[in-house]
C-alpha cells in the first residue's frame, strides 16, 4: 500500500488500476503469499471501515485518491515547484485554475482529472470560511465561526483545527524535519537510516544483496555498493561534473547547503537522489 500512496502523491490513479490493487490486497490478507481470489470471508468494504465500526481501518484507495487529488490541486496552486510552474504556464496559460475548461482538450488525462475536482477543492474554501492563500497558523487562529456542515470531511476538518488550537503548547520550540524549499529530509532524519540499516538482525543475512561483498550499512548501500555507485554514476555524474562524489557525507552537505551548484543543477541532483534512494 505504502507504494500505491508514494504514486497517489504524484499521479491520479485510473479506476481499474486501484480495484486491481484492493483485489491483491483483499487476497493476500485472506490466503497469504497464495493470493488466490476466492475465500473471502468479508466484503472489502467492511475491512475498510474505522475499527470502531467493525473493520480493520484500512483506508480505501479511492479516498486515498481522493485526498492526494485534492493535495495536486494545493500543490499548483500554492506551490512554487517546477512542475507548478509548467503548468501554469502551459496548460493555464495565464488564467485562474477555477477558469480553465473543464472540457479542453490541451494536456495529459491527469490534467483533466484535476480539473474535475475544482468543485470539491472550491467547497472546501467556501464552506469552511478559510482563503485559498491561507497558512496553516492562519487557519488554526484566524477567529471564525465554527460550522456544522454536511459533508462529514469537513466536520473532521474542522474537529482537526480546533484540536490543534486546543493543543498548541507554545512554549516548545519547533523542531525542523524537512526542508522547506529543498524537498528532502534533514540530516538528522537521514542520519538515522543508518542505525535503522545497521541493526543486528538476528536470522537475516546482514550481506549486501547487490554486490556481495560488504556488510549491508547505510554507506555501503548508498553508494560504496558496485551496484548502486554505478547507477548514482550514470544519473549525476553529468549533474555535478567535476563535484561528482558517492561519498555519503559529502552528498549531504552538497544536496543541503548547495552552495557548488547553481540552482537548476541542484534542483535535478536532489531529484535524482530522490530517485536513486528509492529505486535502490
Amino acid at each position: 500500500m505504502s507504494i500505491v500512496n508514494f504514486w497517489s502523491a504524484a499521479f491520479r490513479l485510473p479506476s481499474k488500476c486501484m480495484k486491481e490493487v484492493e483485489q491483491l490486497c483483499a487476497a493476500f490478507l485472506w490466503t497469504g503469499p497464495v493470493l488466490r481470489p476466492t475465500g473471502a470471508k468479508v466484503a472489502w468494504s467492511e475491512v475498510c471501515k474505522q475499527k470502531e465500526e467493525g473493520g480493520l481501518g484500512i483506508r480505501a484507495l479511492k479516498e486515498v485518491n481522493l485526498v492526494c487529488g485534492l493535495k495536486l490541486v494545493w500543490r499548483l496552486l500554492m506551490g512554487k515547484s517546477l512542475w507548478s510552474k509548467w503548468m501554469k504556464s502551459n496548460l493555464m496559460k495565464k488564467k485562474s485554475f477555477w477558469e480553465v475548461n473543464v472540457k479542453t482538450q490541451t494536456g495529459s488525462w491527469m490534467w483533466r482529472k484535476m480539473l474535475k475536482l475544482r468543485e470539491i477543492a472550491k467547497r472546501g474554501f467556501i464552506d469552511l470560511g478559510i482563503r485559498k492563500e491561507a497558512t496553516v497558523e492562519e487557519a488554526v487562529f484566524k477567529p471564525r465561526r465554527r460550522r456544522w456542515h454536511r459533508i462529514e470531511i469537513l466536520n473532521g476538518i474542522e474537529e482537526k483545527l480546533c484540536y490543534m488550537k486546543e493543543n498548541l503548547n507554545v512554549e516548545m520550540e519547533d523542531e525542523s524535519l524537512w526542508r522547506r524549499e529543498s524537498g528532502i529530509k534533514t540530516l538528522s532524519r537521514l542520519k538515522k537510516l543508518g542505525s535503522l540499516l545497521g541493526e543486528k538482525r538476528k536470522g537475516i543475512d546482514e550481506g549486501c544483496v547487490l554486490c556481495k561483498n560488504a556488510r549491508e550499512n547505510r554507506n555501503h548501500l548508498f553508494f560504496e555498493c558496485s551496484y548502486s555507485a554505478q547507477i548514482w554514476r550514470s544519473l549525476a555524474m553529468g549533474i555535478m561534473g567535476s563535484s561528482f562524489t558517492s561519498s555519503w557525507s559529502d552528498l549531504m552537505q552538497l544536496i543541503a547547503e548547495g552552495r557548488r551548484m547553481d540552482r537548476k543543477r541542484l534542483f535535478c541532483l536532489r531529484y535524482a537522489f530522490q530517485a536513486v534512494m528509492y529505486g535502490v
